[in-house]
């Protein structure tokens, strides 16, 4: 750890990341509500500026294990502050598009960016946090990740309807400008050996690349064209095939672009990357399917249901009171088993209470808690009991299984809601299945979670 770094200066330095971490967020989901404008400005499909998002995503997940090999061969402040300066021509390039090919370019250029910026902040946390304190910091760094797929579709209607959707993008330059002033004054400048950098793993990078392609490629497919398909089986298979290939050169490689280190030398940390990732997949579709469901069950409009859906961020803000002494008296196992239960039976509440809008807030309230809660905690258990060498790895593998169990998420809405339809289609009607579908997903974590140490984590109580 940097003893020179004191414990405020440390905490103003995770919020600085975590604002970044909210705007990373924030533009995976604010532009969705914006779908159709963007497409009547650039003059293509809606599905074409649904796939266009798709790949910031995309490009974000391939581009993650890039950040842990450049924090450690640039260190993190200048791999920071290139991340910004990259999201920010990014949003430049969104906001001015006149067509399709820049908008898609620019997208992938944010997607870099975003994939630079966040995981090599948290990393620099991690590193510096004492065990004791780490719990706090997570908690810090987490909360981005809860309220921003909450805001981001109200934020987006509402900068649609009363402004122009050129703005969703605009309003990133001022927050980057920020952050990078902020970013070149109080990150410290780390010394950089150069005889100790590592080559970049190009092979493994190229499988990682192609692998996470083909995976999120076959989730975006299934999104939008329904599982009676064989392309997306196709491509599937192909991510399969690709990650044994992948798993075989690590295993080869002396420096590999993902060290699988953590999961293979910690059990408990595999379960706990395990259950966090399905509770976040049953968990980030939510903020999509609500809306919907009140839009077609009592004809609220877009923005209306956008406000319902704060609730939950009512009881994340609530919840971020109590995360640290309920982890400090009864520790990680109980109460993730606990709030895997009141998640699931709250996510089949917000359908039984489907005619009354005061009994809907209520249950998505407890939905926020709980989801504050369960994100927090399994970001702090990932990263409480590893030794210092394995925490570059243990992060980009971290990021990974989040942002693949977010685009998970997001595509089950739209495949639950088909299966559900007659007609396989996307139906104007919602049954209970996307909402059977999410509450089964949201008690699946309690499998893995049996595997887990019951005193696994106690170092940062």
């Amino acid at each position: 750890m940097n003893n020179s770094l004191s414990s405020n200066r440390l905490t103003g330095l995770t919020l600085l990341i975590a604002i970044a971490f909210f705007m990373e967020q924030l533009d995976s989901t604010i532009a969705v509500t914006a779908i159709n404008n963007i497409a009547d400005d650039l003059s293509v499909h809606s599905t074409t500026i649904t796939m266009a998002i798709a790949v910031y995503i995309m490009t974000l997940a391939i581009f993650l294990p890039i950040g842990g090999w450049s924090a450690k061969n640039f260190g993190c402040k200048n791999t920071f502050l290139s991340a910004i300066i990259l999201f920010t021509v990014g949003s430049l390039g969104c906001g001015f598009s006149k067509n399709i090919y820049l908008f898609i370019s620019s997208e992938i250029v944010q997607g870099v960016g975003a994939a630079l910026m966040v995981p090599v902040g948290r990393l620099f946390v991690i590193q510096n946090s004492k065990k004791s304190e780490l719990a706090k910091r997570i908690s810090i760094l987490v909360w981005p990740g809860l309220i921003a797929p909450i805001f981001g579709p109200s934020l987006g209607a509402y900068i649609t309807t009363y402004y122009s959707w050129h703005w969703i993008f605009f309003i990133n330059i001022p927050i980057a400008m920020i952050l990078f002033v902020l970013a070149w004054y109080f990150l410290p400048t780390e010394y950089i050996n150069k005889q100790s950098r590592i080559k970049l793993d190009s092979l493994g990078f190229l499988l990682s690349s192609l692998m996470l392609v083909m995976g999120l490629g076959s989730l975006d497919w299934l999104s939008n064209f329904g599982i009676n398909n064989i392309v997306p089986w196709g491509l599937l298979t192909s991510s399969v095939i690709l990650g044994v290939l992948l798993n075989h050169h690590i295993s080869k490689s002396k420096s590999p672009i993902i060290s699988l280190a953590p999961w293979n030398n910690d059990v408990n940390f595999k379960h706990t990357l395990i259950s966090g990732s399905i509770c976040r997949a049953a968990l980030s579709g939510l903020p999509i399917l609500i809306p919907l469901f009140l839009q077609s069950e009592l004809g609220l409009s877009m923005i209306e249901s956008g406000n319902i859906i704060l609730t939950m961020f009512a009881g994340n803000l609530l919840m971020k009171i109590f995360t640290t002494s309920i982890l400090t008296k009864c520790g990680f196992k109980k109460p993730l088993i606990i709030s895997s239960l009141i998640s699931a039976l709250s996510i089949l509440g917000c359908w039984y209470g489907q005619h009354n809008i005061l009994y809907i807030c209520v249950m998505l309230f407890l939905i926020g808690c709980m989801r504050s809660l369960q994100f927090s905690l399994y970001n702090t258990l990932a990263f409480s009991e590893l030794p210092k060498p394995y925490l570059n790895s243990a992060n980009v593998l971290n990021n990974l299984f989040t942002q693949i169990s977010f685009a998970m998420g997001i595509t089950l809405v739209s495949i639950f809601i088909r299966l559900g339809s007659d007609s396989g289609l996307i139906s104007s009607n919602i049954s209970i299945l996307p909402f059977l579908g999410f509450a089964s997903l949201a008690l699946l974590p309690l499998f893995f979670l049996l595997f887990i140490e019951k005193d696994y984590g106690n170092s940062v109580r």
